[in-house]
């Protein structure tokens, strides 16, 4: 049994018990369609029967009543309890996705994480649904109807009894092979979502590169791989969903076969014959249901499999990030510690103290590892890139812990005003407000911001981070590159800010800009794989 079923948090027993119900009155009331048909039709052969067109006016009545009860309290009472799991299980999704570590989340497929949201948890909602509910219902429908059955005429429901066995062998054929061809069909669907984004995204480099062929045939190579196997899957699930349709087709005749002779010979009234099989399809009609939910059971285990390994994600990455802090002097102590990329390369080791107060810069060539350290300290990458040899250390000061603010790429925003963009929900002071709109001259403070596109310049965008990120208020501030695309007055009011606030707080920054050199309290340099203070020897504060 997957955990997601037995979750009481994804629906309640009162839910299931309460759409229980209605959908089982729904369908119960529904049988006296067919009795109404017999009604009428033995009328229509039989002049001489005893009914007033009053009598058919109110079944007429009757049967919109029934079909109105059975919209609301069938049809869309489920539909919308359905939307309501689907719902559950999104919210789920979300603050999992919030609650997880940084570095586990990075290291995450963002491609299969989009497919969860879109399509998995829809999957898994209703089959959910239909497991929890409509497997009992089914079951409680093919009883009744079977005992409407037998009632009405016992050779004739023997007959339908003896199609069931036969049907429901039918549903288990090939179930694993709709299991695997649904695994490979959603892997290949993630990929897909992958470089369409990337695509989407890119639109531009591609024109301008004149790559549009060389792309349009990347796309289709993936485009066309997922197709493959989505027909695939397709495939086995219509033909294993198939036989139980064409048994649920044949039955019905063989029933008119054997119920025409009993009305040829007068012990049977046609109208009779006509209600006894609608009343074989309602039989195979939860039938069909009950064969559905068990073949999509077992199909959408990939969507039960990642969706639950996802919400009920377990890893030691924040035990081991906390156990970077402890009680120190300094903000950070760094001895005798190599760092590696996610490739396991080694970038450097480093041999370096930071205090709790001052402006610090680090520098050092492209892809010489300098953004990795700020990774490390915020936990964005698993500190599995560090390897502390002997009586080395890199410990954090434990009141820094989660009061870590950081200015990294690509920048972040959601559809809101630029003060919501930089006020991320929390509280603000006005004059803090007016002070940063003054020097970093930002944009309207109550203009709406859109994604896609985005209706704000590369400008404009660095400088409502940079406030964001020092209106937070946190006491270690780290900026990656944070001069990106500020003009010069702006890069002057960034300036003087950190000479003012570099005694209150600390402030790191990555940079390759010499402007704030002359201010700070050391520069550390990352050079023939070693990180240390520019205007020290690389071992002289241990």
């Amino acid at each position: 049994m997957y955990r997601l079923m037995k979750d009481k948090n994804v629906i309640s027993g009162i839910e299931i018990f309460k759409l229980t119900i209605s959908y089982l009155i729904s369908s119960i009331i529904y049988l006296a369609i067919p009795y109404f048909n017999k009604v009428l039709i033995d009328f229509a052969s039989n002049p001489s029967a005893n009914i007033s067109y009053i009598n058919i006016i109110v079944i007429i009545i009757l049967t919109f009543f029934i079909q109105a009860f059975i919209f609301y309290f069938g049809n869309y009472l489920s539909a919308k309890y359905r939307n309501k799991v689907d719902k559950k299980l999104k919210m789920f999704l979300f603050k999992s996705q919030l609650d997880m570590n940084k570095a586990d989340y990075n290291a995450i497929d963002k491609g299969m994480v989009t497919n969860l949201y879109i399509s998995d948890s829809s999957n898994v909602a209703v089959a959910i649904l239909n497991y929890k509910v409509f497997i009992i219902t089914s079951i409680l429908q093919i009883v009744i109807v079977l005992g409407f059955m037998f009632y009405v005429n016992v050779k004739l429901a023997l007959i339908s009894f003896l199609f069931m066995p036969l049907y429901l062998l039918s549903i288990n054929l090939n179930i694993k092979k709709i299991a695997d061809a649904n695994k490979k069909s959603i892997v290949s669907q993630d990929i897909y979502i992958n470089d369409l984004k990337n695509y989407i995204n890119n639109k531009a480099d591609i024109n301008l590169t004149k790559s549009e062929t060389y792309f349009e045939k990347l796309y289709d190579e993936t485009l066309t791989e997922w197709i493959k196997n989505r027909n695939n899957y397709d495939f086995w699930y219509i033909l294993v969903n198939r036989i139980p349709i064409f048994i649920s087709i044949i039955a019905p005749l063989v029933i008119l076969w054997a119920g025409a002779i009993a009305v040829h010979q007068n012990r049977l009234s046609l109208g009779t014959l006509v209600m006894f099989s609608q009343y074989t399809a309602f039989l195979f009609e939860p039938l069909t249901n009950l064969s559905q939910t068990l073949t999509e059971k077992k199909a959408y285990k990939p969507f039960f499999d990642r969706l639950e390994k996802f919400l009920y994600y377990n890893s030691d990455s924040n035990y081991k990030y906390e156990k970077l802090f402890c009680k120190l002097d300094n903000f950070i102590e760094i001895k005798n510690t190599e760092i590696y990329n996610v490739k396991k390369e080694l970038l450097y080791e480093a041999n370096i103290v930071i205090p709790k107060k001052g402006f610090y810069i680090i520098k050092g060539a492209n892809g010489s590892g300098k953004s990795m350290l700020f990774n490390i300290m915020t936990g964005l990458i698993s500190s599995d890139q560090l390897k502390v040899k002997n009586n080395g250390i890199f410990k954090m000061d434990e009141s820094f812990k989660s009061k870590i603010s950081i200015l990294s790429y690509p920048l972040f925003f959601f559809r809101a005003t630029v003060l919501d963009n930089i006020l991320l929900g929390n509280s603000h002071n006005s004059c803090e407000i007016k002070y940063f709109n003054d020097i970093f001259r930002l944009p309207p403070l109550n203009k709406k911001i859109e994604i896609d596109p985005l209706n704000i310049s590369s400008g404009e965008g660095q400088k409502i981070c940079l406030t964001r990120i020092f209106i937070q208020g946190f006491p270690c501030v780290l900026l990656d590159e944070p001069t990106t695309n500020l003009e010069k007055d702006t890069i002057n009011a960034l300036y003087k800010h950190i000479n003012s606030e570099k005694e209150k707080q600390l402030i790191i920054i990555i940079t390759h800009d010499n402007t704030f050199d002359n201010i700070a309290d050391a520069i550390f340099c990352i050079e023939n794989k070693q990180l240390f203070r520019k205007d020290h020897d690389k071992n002289m504060l241990f």
